[in-house]
């Protein structure tokens, strides 16, 4: 397992995927930040603070996790129609151990992509931006952490899917299912019928309690994360939802390593 972890981290880091992916992520967030400055030259702009810079990602947290399950895709689009499982599997590594191996590899590739990508956006908005707003450099200092356990459990739901699918679509459209509509169905259901059961089980779905348990806007900045109580739910529910699906992986792909 060593040697198809060294061999798949040797691939992902002389591929082009992983440096492109973080260009444009990075190139990106400078771009809107040159332009949040440049517009400030109008008097009658506000928006041109790093208040507002920053509560695009303090506001939206689950863009880690997307970005997270992008990473994931383009690291193994297409894997199984390549056949370049044949190679480990023929040298007897079982797929319950590419699937750590995958999940280690892949989560360091995405956190030092993410890394770099923050330093460039946060960086340049501290520079080219007035130093004025609701959102602090805190909130996503303090964000980072709080979101790291969903975005791993991201990483693994994706590399779970995506052993089942072929097709990078299908695998797309059950991440979208899962960790997005699904999540917002069972909160409006258990709400219409006041099912408290089925309230408290949604509201431990990232996608709801971090819409629903948070208030940043130009005005405010209320984030989950910035009370204890709810930095522990974060935390506790990345820890879930990563159990959740090893346990998954490890029920279904012991069955192909037997079979």
């Amino acid at each position: 397992m060593r040697n198809y972890i060294k061999s798949e981290f040797y691939r992902l880091f002389h591929s082009k995927m992983i440096y492109l992916f973080t260009f444009v992520l990075s190139l990106s967030g400078l771009l809107i930040n040159i332009l949040l400055c440049m517009m400030g030259s109008d008097s009658h702009f506000q928006y041109n603070t790093l208040s507002f810079s920053l509560s695009n990602l303090v506001a939206n947290p689950m863009l880690f996790l997307f970005m997270a399950m992008l990473f994931t895709m383009l690291c193994y689009e297409g894997e199984q129609k390549l056949g370049t499982l044949k190679n480990p599997l023929a040298y007897g590594i079982s797929f319950i151990k590419i699937f750590f191996g995958k999940t280690i590899v892949v989560t360091t590739g995405a956190t030092l992509s993410m890394l770099t990508v923050l330093s460039v956006y946060i960086g340049s908005a501290l520079v080219l931006l007035k130093h004025s707003g609701p959102v602090s450099l805190i909130d996503i200092i303090i964000e980072v952490p709080a979101v790291f356990l969903l975005a791993v459990a991201a990483i693994l739901s994706t590399i779970f899917f995506s052993s089942f699918f072929e097709k990078t679509s299908i695998v797309f459209i059950c991440l979208l299912l899962f960790w997005g509509l699904i999540p917002s169905f069972l909160l409006n259901i258990g709400l219409g019928f006041r099912w408290k059961v089925l309230i408290e089980f949604a509201n431990w779905l990232p996608q709801n309690f971090f819409s629903t348990e948070a208030i940043v806007n130009t005005q405010n900045s209320q984030t989950l994360w910035g009370a204890g109580a709810g930095f522990a739910k974060c935390v506790i529910a990345g820890i879930f939802w990563s159990v959740c699906f090893i346990l998954l992986a490890f029920s279904y792909l012991r069955k192909k390593d037997i079979g």
